[in-house]
């Protein structure tokens, strides 16, 4: 077998061509794929491997090649996988290969990470840092400081209206006068087209909105938001990146932080605030729910606090009982028994020995219970554990 590259390169010029005009993909994204399949062909050029009679074993030691020998991160690997599976699915659909080798491969699971973010604190300082102009200089590079605080000032209303929307970098970057909502001069809302040309509505607060609305007011409708010129150009990502970098080492943060950590920022204070996931996931512009979850971290350090301040187990606060080492809460009929496990930061419930039922709790622990000790949002349901 032997690789041919000129067929291999025509499916994938019709397959690049699918993704961005069919299904609305950016030409980000679509180069993200193109490289993605550029390593794949070289792996498999290198091995003498046919692209379309490819097996599964193949792909799994794709997988372990990029792991093993290349020093490849899981969830690079974990991208490149879902770059195939999609690639080959499209393939067979069009009866260019005649299997899927990547259906019924192991492949790696993608890391589960808890998203980086700002506390309050931190948001402060470095509102603080971006705002102070002490720092820059009368001239660099035969720059004036006139135009450096011009610059300092359209990158504080970019990072400020990524910390007040929850954009993404480059919807923001791409954002013109006209897609600003203004009501008495004030910027109420942001129409934003993100990933597959999907419109969204994302409202502004009122102190923020105010501020941003002056900023516009003498811009042309047509100026892109963050020009860098009249009728220019905004800054690309890269240099909003380095920007925030060096205004993040100034605010001395020690946290890694990129404008998409803005974003984490800005879900993170609507979870806690009480934004429910969906109202989060609209907001965000994503797709599945399941992305949005990344920012259930928050719910952990609810329920800390909530414990933190109550007594032991079964017993409320102003009882008069201090809390003492961790003891079952409720022995179930089926001999399990329920634990509140308690830990700076997090608070779990556990569940050890007896016979579980199709919901997970122990035989005999009943749904009363848990809303008794406010662990469940539902009513309560007479039962017998719970009247004993």
């Amino acid at each position: 077998m032997s690789f041919d590259r000129e067929i291999f390169d025509a499916a994938c010029q019709e397959f690049l061509a699918h993704l961005r005009y069919a299904r609305g993909h950016s030409p980000r994204t679509c180069y993200s794929y193109h490289s993605d399949l550029g390593i794949w062909a070289a792996w498999l050029t290198e091995a003498g491997k046919d692209w379309q009679r490819v097996k599964a074993q193949d792909v799994e030691q794709f997988a372990a090649w990029q792991l093993r020998e290349k020093g490849v991160g899981a969830h690079l690997v974990s991208r490149r996988m879902s770059c195939l599976s999609t690639f080959y699915r499209w393939a067979k659909k069009n009866e260019i290969v005649a299997d899927d080798p990547v259906y019924l491969a192991d492949k790696p699971k993608r890391p589960q990470r808890i998203p980086v973010w700002l506390e309050k604190e931190e948001q402060a300082h470095l509102e603080a840092a971006v705002r102070r102009v002490d720092d820059i200089p009368e001239n660099i590079f035969g720059i004036r400081r006139e135009h450096l605080r011009t610059i300092r000032q359209r990158y504080e209303m970019l990072f400020g209206l990524l910390l007040n929307s929850g954009l993404r970098i480059s919807e923001a970057l791409g954002l013109k006068v006209r897609d600003v909502r203004l009501r008495d001069g004030a910027a109420v809302a942001v129409r934003v087209i993100g990933k597959g040309d999907k419109e969204r509505l994302v409202p502004l607060p009122d102190k923020f909105g105010q501020v941003f609305g002056f900023w516009l007011k003498s811009q042309p409708a047509e100026e892109y938001v963050f020009a860098q010129k009249p009728k220019g150009k905004p800054p690309g990502a890269h240099a909003a990146r380095a920007y925030l970098r060096r205004l993040k080492d100034k605010a001395q943060i020690a946290k890694p932080i990129t404008p998409h950590k803005l974003r984490h920022t800005y879900a993170t204070n609507l979870l806690n605030a009480g934004a429910e996931l969906v109202d989060i996931q609209a907001l965000l512009g994503h797709v599945n729910l399941a992305t949005t979850q990344i920012y259930t971290h928050v719910d952990q350090d609810r329920i800390w606090r909530r414990w933190s301040t109550s007594c032991e187990f079964g017993h409320p606060p102003g009882s008069g009982r201090r809390a003492g080492p961790i003891r079952p809460a409720v022995r179930g009929a089926g001999g399990g028994r329920l634990f509140l496990q308690s830990h700076p930061g997090q608070a779990h419930l556990s569940i050890r020995g007896g016979r579980r039922n199709p919901a997970g709790l122990a035989h005999g622990v009943q749904p009363a219970v848990l809303h008794r000790h406010g662990l469940d949002e539902r009513p309560p349901r007479h039962s017998p554990v719970d009247a004993a």
